[in-house]
C-alpha cells in the first residue's frame, strides 16, 4: 500500500469520531415561532425515545404546560407506572425559554440535577401535534392534543425526527382505551 493511501486511510478513521461530534453538536432545526399561549395545555405522549429514566415503565404519559405571567412555563409530567391503570407518577418543574425570538428552545428543570433542553422541532399549524427533542438527539417525544393514535401522523413525525439525526427506536407509552387519565393540573 502506498504511503499516501495509508495516510489517507488513517486520517479517515481517526477523523470519524470527530465528524460524529460535529454532527452531534449541530443545533437542531426548530420551528420558526411558537405561540406559548396556544402551546400551553395537555399533550398526550404517543411515542418517546426514553433516555429519561423516569419514562421507563411509564404508560399513558401526559405533559401539561401552563404559561406564567413572567414568560416561564409551569410543567407537569404524569404517567401511570407499569400499565395504563398503574400508580400515578407526577413530577413538576419549570420551563424557561432559551430563544425568545422563536420560543422553540426551552430548558425544562425539575430539580438541580434534572434539567434538559427541549427543542420544538415540528408543530402543526393547529397546535395539535408536535415533535420535541434535545440537541444531543438522545431524547424525543411525539405528542398530540388528543389520545387517539394516528399512524399516518406518527409516521410523518417519526420521519422528521430521523431526518434530524434521531434514531428510529421509539417506545410507545400510549395505551389507548387502556389508559386512565387523571388530570391533576389546571
Amino acid at each position: 500500500m502506498s504511503p499516501v493511501i495509508l495516510l489517507l486511510t488513517v486520517l479517515l478513521f481517526a477523523g470519524a469520531p470527530f465528524l460524529s461530534q460535529l454532527y452531534d453538536s449541530k443545533p437542531l432545526d426548530t420551528v420558526p415561532y411558537v405561540n406559548l399561549t396556544r402551546y400551553s395545555g395537555h399533550w398526550f405522549v404517543w411515542a418517546n425515545q426514553p433516555i429519561d429514566l423516569t419514562q421507563h415503565n411509564c404508560y399513558c404519559s401526559i405533559f401539561n404546560y401552563t404559561l406564567n405571567s413572567d414568560g416561564t412555563l409551569s410543567v407537569e409530567e404524569q404517567c401511570n407506572k407499569g400499565s395504563g391503570n398503574g400508580t400515578l407518577n407526577v413530577r413538576t418543574g419549570t420551563g424557561t425559554v432559551l430563544n425568545k425570538t422563536s420560543n422553540a428552545q426551552i430548558e425544562m428543570k425539575f430539580s438541580i440535577t434534572d434539567k434538559y433542553e427541549y427543542d420544538i422541532i415540528a408543530l402543526d399549524e393547529n397546535y395539535t401535534y408536535a415533535l420535541v427533542g434535545n440537541p444531543a438527539r438522545t431524547r424525543a417525544y411525539i405528542i398530540s392534543r388528543h389520545n387517539i393514535f394516528e399512524q399516518k401522523v406518527f409516521d410523518n413525525y417519526s420521519s422528521i425526527a430521523f431526518l434530524n439525526g434521531f434514531n428510529n427506536n421509539w417506545r410507545y407509552p400510549y395505551q389507548g382505551k387502556a389508559c386512565y387519565y387523571n388530570f391533576t393540573a389546571a
